[in-house]
């Protein structure tokens, strides 16, 4: 019993999950699929997926069984259609189990990636989707360091202060119920140069008198220029 070199590598996430499989001496074959919580996982781990995962102790969301009646000594193919997979995102292990034997397919729907910007305020972070869209639910945001910081439900940025020292940070992105590793380098607040513009009306210069000054700092944070004007 072994996947044939046919099957595909990816499924989009509108797609139905179609797995083929090579089967020989196997009258009563057994199908489950297990889904994962994802952000607790990745939590629990900080890794990436373990595909020889223990599966012992956990609740298959799907099983089904087929009985075969073909001779021992013959080879069959045969072709499993998941319709329950179609439009899901998620994490999930499709095993299956025969006259003692067993396969597994580790099937992930969905995909998530981070950008991100340096600003005057720390790093604007955005999470983009499968189809490229900024993601800005309620459940958006990023484990970092034990700490989550969530998106803007507007407009999907996500605020990170500069850290004391730079560090590259394993990372949970998170949206809705889907969770995904990835790394961040968090650097530190660095000024390159600072720059003082000013201006002063010299016929209020006067003896015994105070005369206002309009100061407007320029800094060169991380390579970004920002101002504020004093007075």
């Amino acid at each position: 019993m072994k996947f044939k070199e046919t099957n595909k590598d990816t499924f989009k996430v509108e797609e139905e999950v179609v797995l083929k499989l090579q089967i020989k001496n196997v009258p009563s074959l057994t199908i489950k699929i297990f889904e994962f919580n994802t952000e607790t996982y990745y939590k629990k781990n900080l890794q990436p997926f373990d595909t020889s995962i223990n599966l012992d102790g956990m609740v298959a969301s799907y099983e089904d069984t087929k009985q075969y009646t073909d001779p021992k000594n013959k080879i069959h193919d045969e072709v499993f259609k998941f319709t329950i997979l179609a439009k899901r995102v998620g994490l999930f292990i499709v095993v299956f189990e025969g006259n003692g034997k067993q396969s597994r397919a580790v099937v992930k729907k969905g995909n998530l990636t981070l950008i991100h910007k340096s600003t005057a305020a720390g790093h604007s972070a955005f999470i983009i989707d499968h189809n490229r869209e900024v993601c800005n639910s309620k459940r958006t945001g990023l484990w970092i360091d034990g700490k989550f910081y969530p998106a803007d439900t507007k407009d999907g940025s996500i605020c990170i202060p500069y850290a004391k020292h730079r560090k590259v940070y394993k990372t949970i992105m998170i949206n809705d119920d889907f969770a995904q590793l990835t790394e961040f380098d968090r650097k530190t607040e660095n000024y390159d140069s600072f720059k003082v513009f000013y201006h002063l009306n010299f016929e209020s210069m006067l003896v015994g008198s105070q005369a206002q000054i309009l100061v407007k700092p320029i800094l060169n944070i991380n390579g970004r220029k920002t101002s504020v004007a004093l007075l």
